[in-house]
């Protein structure tokens, strides 16, 4: 799945970069610089940080907020990369 979500990015899509081992935040902003899907199996996404945050947002402020209810990742933690909706994406970076 999370091999889906890599190939199917955009130059120019926002990113939230997350820690998941140390700290388990959200740390910052980056955003897509270009994307190879010609190997299906490993696509090369180029990413460039945009901002890190003054304030980082902890996995549990993240799991309470009502924006996360539904989102995948809580329902598929162990992805590495999950889509987020604009509310979500605005409530990280606020």
């Amino acid at each position: 799945q999370a091999l889906l979500y890599l190939r199917n990015m955009k130059p120019g899509e926002k990113l939230v970069i997350y820690h998941s081992n140390i700290g388990k935040a959200a740390i910052g902003t980056a955003k897509v610089l270009s994307v190879d899907a010609s190997d299906p199996k490993n696509p090369c996404v180029r990413i460039k940080p945009v901002k890190r945050f003054k304030q980082e947002k902890p996995l549990e402020a993240i799991r309470k907020a009502a924006v996360f209810k539904d989102s995948l990742l809580f329902r598929q933690f162990r992805l590495s990369v999950v889509p987020l909706t604009d509310a979500q994406y605005d409530w990280l970076t606020a």
